[in-house]
């Protein structure tokens, strides 16, 4: 197949968070396959680093309402069967960060930029005079997209018999906008209705994409199912409800090649899952210096990477601190998001130095050496679509505590008696978002850590459980098959 995917992010090109790690994974995967992939996405010179794109063309244009943009088009191609091709527009990209101000706070013009991604990501599709098979479009960013297809003066050949897929990375980011930024997207007003893309007197691209596409995915099956109800669909559990025969859930998958003890040369020392006694002992010994605490062997270190948001319940922390510090436990927070999590995180380090230690901010070679040293790794999400970090974490052999929501709920095998018995068991879930809920965890983790044979059966299943992306790949294909066929059947009575 021929494929084409629009995102906003991309690793190593733009990254915030699982959306710029999934989709060049996903790309990569499918290449492997033997389809070939081309990624549209925006050229963010901030985020660049050593790997700067060639221009291969500067004269592509695009009707864009109110303000007839130019762009220039850059090109990155590892092999024969992918490529990067990036939407080179200053004034809209050439931004400190990708959707917002440095202090947070979303630019103002946010709905004309990525109305502009959807018209240029077009314009390039227009030039193409192979067919597309699959149009692949990723979160609200994208979301416009097939609309204004539809929109345009001209067809674009390459999109006739297009089967089109959009994926929900995380239905909390919707593009929502006011009425008065209505006249950006450049589409008819008959698509401001109930029917169409209003949404609560507003508009959002999300609910474009979810009413646009052949077939809808997210990733994971609970969380798909989580989105048909008011607890967790965002105010999209209605309009999911209406195309729920069109949703699919499908667990993200991790690079293994990258994410790997044995080869990563951000660790102490490697290790796989023969040695991991030796290796996960040195790598616990350097995270506890680089955090300032005690070098204690036989405490047991748990690590947090990620955002500090409130999505992440990791404001927890400030009910569950005393409680959880009672007992023989380190923490190695890592992270950063609302400040007033920030500073809950390091107030919570200055109340307990010997037990907490924080790094407000992102590095990713530190990240990689508190999954290879922590003992576990807490997950206090409130909600979670995917998560990636609990794949990660297993996959160095740190056993995840984690809320059994979404993607956490269909990855981790809770260490039940049977689980354990069975040796299929990976890590410990808890149903309720409480502090007794998490203590419970939490105690269940301390007696399994108590006993040797029994932890060490839980790290060596997580280590062998494989979330690499060719176990994801093949239910993308499925999709991709019945998206083909809803748009052959769409073609039919044009």
């Amino acid at each position: 197949m021929n494929v084409v995917m629009v995102t906003a992010e991309a690793f190593p090109f733009a990254k915030t968070g699982g959306l710029g790690d999934v989709v060049p994974s996903l790309a990569e995967a499918l290449a492997r396959r033997g389809h070939d992939v081309t990624v549209i996405l925006p050229y963010w010179p901030a985020s660049v680093r050593n790997r700067t794109p060639g221009i291969i063309r500067n004269d592509l244009s695009t009707s864009f309402p109110h303000d007839p943009a130019n762009f220039s088009l850059r090109e990155h191609q590892d092999h024969a069967s992918l490529r990067y091709l990036l939407i080179d527009q200053p004034g809209y990209f050439n931004r400190a960060g990708l959707y917002s101000e440095p202090g947070g706070e979303a630019y103002a013009d946010n709905a004309r930029r990525f109305a502009f991604l959807g018209r240029a990501a077009l314009e390039v599709m227009r030039s193409r005079s192979r067919p597309i098979d699959i149009l692949h479009l990723h979160d609200w960013h994208t979301g416009l997209i097939p609309l204004q297809a539809e929109s345009l003066p001209q067809s674009v050949p390459a999109l006739r018999r297009t089967g089109i897929v959009f994926t929900i990375h995380n239905a909390a980011y919707q593009g929502r906008f006011g009425r008065q930024d209505w006249s950006v997207t450049g589409l008819p007003e008959g698509e401001f209705t109930f029917e169409g893309i209003e949404y609560w007197g507003d508009w959002s691209a999300l609910k474009a994409g979810i009413i646009s596409a052949d077939m809808i995915t997210t990733v994971s099956p609970t969380y798909a199912a989580e989105l048909l109800t008011p607890e967790h669909g965002m105010g999209m559990e209605g309009v999911l409800a209406q195309r729920a025969s069109r949703l699919v859930g499908i667990v993200n998958g991790i690079d293994s090649d990258d994410w790997n003890p044995a080869t990563d040369p951000s660790l102490e020392t490697n290790y796989d899952v023969e040695s991991f006694l030796e290796g996960k002992a040195k790598n616990k010994r350097r995270c506890q210096e680089e955090f300032g605490l005690p070098t204690l062997p036989d405490v047991p270190l748990v690590g947090i990477v990620g955002r500090l948001a409130h999505q992440k319940g990791i404001d927890m922390l400030s009910e569950l601190a005393k409680h959880l510090l009672n007992r023989e436990i380190q923490l190695a927070i890592l992270g950063q998001g609302e400040p007033a999590i920030q500073d809950l995180v390091t107030q919570c380090a200055r109340c307990y130095p010997d037990r907490v230690a924080a790094r407000i901010g992102f590095d990713e070679p530190l990240a990689r050496r508190i999954f290879a040293g922590s003992d576990w790794f807490f997950m206090p999400s409130r909600f979670e679509p995917c998560g990636l970090s609990q794949l990660y974490a297993m996959r160095y052999g740190s056993i995840p505590i984690a809320h059994s929501v979404g993607g956490l709920a269909d990855t981790i095998a809770d260490a039940s008696p049977s689980a354990i018995e069975n040796q299929t068991a990976t890590g410990f879930l808890f149903h309720d978002l409480t502090e007794q809920g998490v203590l419970g965890a939490f105690t269940r983790a301390t007696e399994a850590y108590r006993h040797p044979r029994t932890w060490n059966g839980l790290i060596t299943t997580a280590m062998r459980t494989d979330w690499s992306w060719d176990r994801s790949v093949t239910p993308y294909e499925r999709v991709y098959g019945q998206a083909s066929l809803f748009a052959q059947a769409r073609s039919s009575v044009m």
